[in-house]
């Protein structure tokens, strides 16, 4: 059987989104809460959905973790928050870039410092994760930005993950820890091609 235009674009999105799901596909705790209809949260742990009074959806995802090596075992946990919104496209809104520099400042002032990122990045799918830790270095954190256009709209996903633990002797990869108990499941109509669309906040002509 050949594959549709939007069986090509959902495996598009899995090969930025669903490398991460492998462990969780196989985990037998794993738990889901549907964000908005086509976004999926699955977390291999403590899973609960809620709503803010403007209806903004929001899942909690926690759990145990051991951090460091066999042989020197650290406990500590994850906590996670995630939302999904989805609003009509524009330029500002699918330029991460600008999103994430514009939030860094308020970040750093409060404490948080940013010490490595993953990007990808296609015309579609949009993606940046930032990996970090606060000033005192009481917390480290992973948080994860992701645009997806759909239609003539745009899925934007916040996700964001913080470990506590004890004193660490070496440095753990905390996106590992997200990719292995975290995923997210993501089944959207294809977007209208860029050239075919015209961008709301554009004034010109008006």
């Amino acid at each position: 059987m050949t594959l549709t235009r939007l069986g090509k674009y959902l495996l598009a999105i899995g090969a930025v989104l669903l490398a991460e799901t492998g462990v969780v596909a196989q985990a037998p705790q794993r738990q889901t809460a549907e964000l908005i209809p086509g976004v999926v949260f699955v977390g291999d742990g403590s899973v609960t959905r809620t709503e803010t009074a403007q209806g903004l959806p929001i899942v909690s995802f926690w759990r145990p973790v051991l951090f460091g090596t066999d042989k020197q075992p650290v406990a500590g946990r994850m906590d996670c928050k995630v939302t999904a919104a989805i609003g009509p496209y524009s330029t500002a809104g699918f330029d991460l870039d600008t999103i994430v520099k514009e939030e860094q400042r308020s970040r750093r002032k409060a404490g948080e410092r940013d010490t490595d990122r993953n990007r990808q990045w296609s015309d579609d799918v949009r993606r940046i994760d930032l990996i970090g830790h606060t000033r005192d270095r009481a917390q480290d954190y992973v948080l994860t930005y992701l645009a997806v256009r759909t239609n003539a709209e745009i899925v934007d996903i916040r996700r964001q993950c913080r470990f506590v633990h004890d004193k660490l002797s070496g440095k753990p990869d905390f996106l590992s820890y997200v990719h292995r108990y975290t995923a997210l499941a993501i089944n959207l109509p294809p977007a209208i091609p860029l050239d075919q669309m015209a961008d709301p906040t554009d004034s010109e002509g008006a």
